[in-house]
């Protein structure tokens, strides 16, 4: 039996320049202590387009567009992290509704496989309990084409 080729998730980052598409990386800043990462994805609008002459009374369909879906993360939140409040404040600033931001997710596989994308933060939820620790979610709307679609 072969041994597995998968990837471990440790040393993958996430980074983000805001408003503006940026396609360098050198520009780019980590988001600090990543502990999970979901997304992204690619999904088709399926349009009915059924109608009288469709036969057999069955719904008929044709493509519609694509989404790139939601990607959403955790991390370690570092409250007096500039790179984390990046994020948070691209959530919060009342910028141009045409203005994206631009991530880049880098996986740390033999190929450092890198996905390049716009997106639109939009979400940044702090927390913490008792006998743990602080951490915090966000969520990034992706808009155009999905890294998996180029």
């Amino acid at each position: 039996m072969a041994a597995s080729t998968a990837v471990p998730f440790k040393n993958t980052v996430l980074k983000m320049i805001g408003a503006g598409p940026e396609t360098s990386q050198t520009n780019m800043t980590t988001i600090a202590e990543l502990t999970s990462l979901d997304g992204p994805g690619i999904t088709r609008e399926a349009i009915e387009v059924t109608n009288t002459d469709s036969d057999n009374d069955s719904k008929e369909y044709v493509r519609g567009e694509k989404d790139g879906g939601v990607v959403s993360f955790d991390c370690n939140w570092l409250p007096w992290s500039t790179n984390q409040t990046l994020f948070s404040t691209e959530v919060a600033t009342d910028i141009s509704v045409t203005t994206t931001a631009s991530f880049a997710i880098v996986c740390a596989d033999a190929a450092t496989t890198v996905w390049t994308f716009n997106g639109i933060a939009t979400g940044w939820k702090p927390s913490g309990s008792m006998g743990g620790k602080l951490s915090a979610s966000g969520t990034i709307q992706v808009t155009g084409t999905s890294p998996i679609d180029s």
